[in-house]
């Protein structure tokens, strides 16, 4: 099982990317913020599926936070590159999948053409992603996606908050 990181902005305890250790269930785990295991403070958190969120409190002064963690399963650049493309939907909704700007991203992005904007995709399990309604926050989630691959025909099953689930087709390769 893959441990809980930050995927969103920096924790109130000065960490970009804590991890949770000790058991992943409901209730107070440490977290530490270095390869050490330093103990920077404690955790009152709810898990639901790939989402924990609670509230943390930082151990040298007590000042407390929300933390919002997603857990992120590790994807091979290979698994990832067969995604890459424009896709279409029977409603006549499309979307590209593409690597992140920053030189030699590893996180894939998704943009919708009419709606706008950019959103960075979330790896919580094989072949499904969630994003959020920003760039970097993965919560709260407002977008689940699920590839099948069959050969090179990847389908990508997509369900957007407040819509119908749809289905789409790979229209172009992005590699």
């Amino acid at each position: 099982m893959a441990p809980f990181r930050a995927v969103g902005p920096a924790s109130p305890f000065g960490c970009s990317s804590p991890v949770l250790d000790g058991p992943c269930a409901e209730g107070a785990a440490a977290v530490t913020a270095n390869r050490q295991g330093n103990a920077i403070g404690t955790v009152d958190a709810r898990i639901r599926g790939s989402v924990i969120a609670g509230t943390c409190r930082a151990a040298n002064d007590g000042s407390t936070g929300e933390l919002e963690l997603v857990r992120v399963e590790p994807q091979s650049r290979d698994d990832l590159e067969r995604l890459l493309g424009a896709y279409v939907f029977p409603s006549g909704d499309r979307l590209t999948i593409r690597w992140g700007d920053a030189p030699k991203c590893t996180r894939l992005v998704f943009e919708e053409p009419v709606r706008g904007g950019v959103r960075w995709l979330f790896p919580v399990g094989l072949g499904s992603f969630i994003a959020g309604a920003s760039l970097q926050r993965p919560i709260p989630v407002e977008t689940w996606f699920r590839w099948e691959v069959d050969g090179d025909a990847p389908r990508l099953h997509w369900h957007r908050s407040g819509r119908e689930p749809q289905t789409g087709r790979l229209e172009s390769s992005g590699r």
